[in-house]
């Protein structure tokens, strides 16, 4: 060999050297780069400046994309880019990328710890986007994982994932298969220590698990628990009103209004103090306060409740109409109740007009109508009442078909009113439409059926159709029979017409046996007093016209004693 080859020889293994030294600083340099990229991200996402994250760890990802699969650095970048998404709400992005993840993870097997928190992650993702079905897949697919760890902090998990199955069952609806991981969760935090859901929520949540399956009193209980954790570090402050609300929600659920007014009168204390409330929102508590004071038959204060609400709403929130129409109904069924019918009248003015000015003919609106059709009849104001339950049987015929069974009030609404006012040919059509609708019913032989064969044999009766009235109020008599818990008050009008049709008919001891009936319905019940005393008033008409006048002065000393005022039978 020459000089010269050797020469050439000795520079091309030279060069040869520089060359991969060159590449294995390359490659040093890159993995340094990667984890300046992940520091700098990750430090970046921990200061709050997401943009400057996102884009560090994106090139931190696109460097580990140069490595193996196998590489650990690939996958940390996969979560790490991950997480930054899931926190950023872009999530489509951080499903995608967590998935990936899975992908080479999931192979390794089920006791490998990174699959269990890819999945919590899944799950968390489906869960905020709404998809609590595939949520709960994920949260069970990780504990199983789970219990075959052996890590310091499991109860944390274990407590995240049980919640997490619990939650999206609950928000599915799945109240049975929900509350037992719920439980599960409320014990290891209170036992274990372990980090989880706030308690109050998890006291909240459980709660509304239990009320969900129709469970009232434990329902109680945990909502009692979740208003003190909340009573200990806010009290009488803006956070507890929530928890105290569904506490008084659980305890009307109940029946337990005593329970719910002192709860109910709290909220209203609360938010009336808390400086920059929302005056609709407490308004709100004020309707809450006077349904619970009704309940209760404290009328005044009810009234009191709902007409501080009406003139919030008026004063905040005029353009509501929906709040002004149900606050004024609330307030006029009140005054009904208590005889005060104009009042009345005009609350439920107000509302027609409202619902019909924005053109809701509705079943809200029918049924406003016909209470302002009531008010009228009480007012003696026959042509308005007419007019009214006209036109709320105009509205529920054009909303549903011609045997809905929702026309059945409206129709008997009107037939009443006709028969009231001696137009019995005018109402018989329209009790036989209502008994046609009734008997397609799925309840044919309710207490409804027997009212209605009772008006129709009155119509017929007033007609002088004598036998088919009795026919039908022997009807309407058997149906009373078969059922197990009737209306006093309707069944004893029955009777009573059946006894003066009889009496009418000359059928004496048919009218006294049914006149007997009658009264002993509603003898001892003294909101029927009234009615008690024109149905003794017509038996005492029998007694005199059968010469027995010594049992009729007994009778009607008993009634003057029981309630000193007229005396029935002294028309007679």
């Amino acid at each position: 060999m020459t000089k010269a080859a050797f020469i050439r020889l000795n520079r091309q293994g030279l060069f040869s050297l520089i060359l991969l030294s060159t590449l294995n600083l390359l490659a040093l340099a890159g993995t340094a780069s990667w984890q300046e990229l992940t520091k700098s991200g990750c430090d970046s996402a921990v200061l709050g400046d997401l943009p400057l994250a996102e884009k560090k760890l994106v090139a931190a990802l696109n460097q580990a994309e140069k490595f193996d699969t196998g590489d650990p650095r690939l996958t940390e970048s996969l979560h790490n880019l991950a997480n930054l998404y899931e926190r950023m709400k872009r999530l489509d992005k951080a499903e995608s990328l967590y998935l990936r993840e899975l992908e080479i993870v999931e192979p390794l097997g089920q006791s490998y710890k990174d699959t269990l928190f890819i999945l919590m992650a899944l799950g968390r993702i489906s869960q905020e986007r709404g998809q609590y079905a595939q949520a709960e897949k994920y949260f069970r697919r990780g504990l199983a994982i789970n219990l075959n760890l052996n890590e310091v902090n499991k109860k944390d998990t274990t407590c995240e994932l049980v919640w997490g199955i619990g939650h999206n069952c609950d928000l599915q609806r799945k109240f049975a298969e929900g509350e037992p991981f719920l439980l599960e969760a409320l014990k290891l935090r209170l036992e274990g220590g372990a980090v989880g859901p706030d308690l109050t929520k998890l006291y909240d949540e459980i709660s509304g698990c239990f009320k969900g399956q129709g469970k009232l009193e434990q329902a109680d209980i945990y909502q009692s628990k979740a208003v003190s954790v909340v009573e200990s570090k806010h009290r009488n402050s803006p956070e507890l009103i929530g928890y105290l609300i569904r506490l008084e929600y659980t305890y009307c659920d109940e029946g337990k209004f005593e329970s719910a007014e002192p709860i109910a009168r709290k909220v209203v204390w609360i938010a009336e103090r808390c400086k920059g409330y929302s005056p609709i929102q407490l308004a709100a508590h004020f309707v809450d306060l006077g349904n619970v004071c009704c309940r209760l038959s404290k009328a005044e204060e009810a009234k009191a409740c709902y007409n501080r609400a009406l003139a919030s709403f008026k004063r905040y929130e005029p353009h509501n109409a929906d709040a002004v129409i149900r606050i004024s109904c609330l307030l006029a069924d009140i005054y009904s109740a208590q005889g005060k019918f104009r009042e009345a009248q005009s609350l439920y003015e107000t509302a027609a007009a409202l619902k019909e000015k924005k053109s809701q003919k509705d079943a809200e609106t029918v049924q406003i109508l016909g209470s302002l059709g009531d008010a009228y009849c009480h007012l003696k104001k026959p042509k308005e009442a007419e007019a009214v339950y006209k036109r709320a049987l105009a509205y529920q015929e054009k909303l549903g078909r011609p045997g809905d069974s929702r026309l059945l009030y409206p129709i008997l609404r009107l037939g009443n009113f006709y028969l009231a006012n001696g137009k019995a040919s005018v109402a018989q059509p329209l009790y036989k439409r209502a008994l046609a609708v009734k008997l397609a019913s799925s309840s044919p032989r309710d207490q409804t059926t027997a009212i209605i064969l009772s008006r129709l044999a009155d119509t017929k009766a007033n007609l002088g159709s004598d036998q088919e009235a009795e026919d039908l109020y022997e009807q309407a008599q058997a149906i009373w029979q078969e059922l197990p818990s009737r209306n006093e008050s309707e069944q004893s009008s029955c009777l009573l017409s059946l006894a003066n049709l009889y009496a009418r008919q000359h059928k004496l001891s048919l009218a006294e046996a049914n006149y007997k009936c009658s009264l002993a319905l509603i003898k001892d019940v003294p909101k029927y007093h009234e009615q008690y005393v024109n149905g003794i008033g017509c038996y005492i008409g029998l007694l005199r016209a059968t010469k027995r006048n010594r049992e009729a002065d007994t009778l009607l000393n008993e009634v003057h004693a029981s309630k000193p005022g007229g005396h029935p039978g002294s028309k007679q």
